[in-house]
C-alpha cells in the first residue's frame, strides 16, 4: 500500500468515525432512542445466558479444532464443495463484508429516516438502523 493510499484510508475511516459520534451522540438525529435500542442491544447480547451459550459454543469449537474433525471438514470442502464458481461468488460477495464499504451505506440508509415519509425510505433506513447497531454491539470482541 502506498502513502496515497495510506491517506485516502485514514480519511475515510475519520469520516466514518466522525459519522457514527455524530449518529450516537446528536439530539438531532433523535440519538436517545438509538441509544437506548443500542444500550438494551448491548445488555441482551452481552447478558448472563448469551454469554453462557457463547462460551459453552466456543469451548465445544477448541476441543473439535484439536482433532482430527477440524481436518475432515476441511478437507471436504477443499475437495468437494469449493470450485470456481464458488472462489467466483466469494469475489463479487467480498466487498459486502467489507466496514469502509458497508459502514457508509448503513449511514447513508439510516439517514433515510429524515427524508419525507415513504414507506420504502422508512423500510430501508430501519435496516441501516439495525445494521449498524449490529456492528455497534458485536464489534468490541472482534
Amino acid at each position: 500500500m502506498n502513502k496515497q493510499d495510506i491517506n485516502k484510508t485514514k480519511i475515510s475511516t475519520g469520516l466514518i468515525r466522525a459519522l457514527l459520534f455524530f449518529l450516537v451522540g446528536s439530539s438531532f438525529l433523535q440519538a436517545e432512542t438509538f441509544k437506548e435500542r443500542l444500550l438494551s442491544d448491548q445488555r441482551t447480547f452481552y447478558g448472563k445466558q448469551n454469554l453462557l451459550l457463547l462460551t459453552a459454543t466456543l469451548g465445544a469449537g477448541a476441543v473439535l479444532s484439536h482433532t482430527r474433525a477440524d481436518q475432515e471438514v476441511r478437507y471436504w470442502y477443499q475437495s468437494d464443495m469449493r470450485s470456481g464458481s464458488s472462489d467466483e461468488f466469494a469475489k463479487m460477495a467480498k466487498p459486502f463484508g467489507d466496514g469502509k464499504v458497508m459502514l457508509p451505506v448503513y449511514l447513508g440508509a439510516f439517514a433515510l429516516k429524515y427524508m419525507p415519509t415513504n414507506k420504502i425510505l422508512q423500510s430501508v433506513s430501519l435496516w441501516g438502523e439495525y445494521s449498524l447497531r449490529m456492528i455497534l454491539v458485536g464489534a468490541p470482541p472482534v
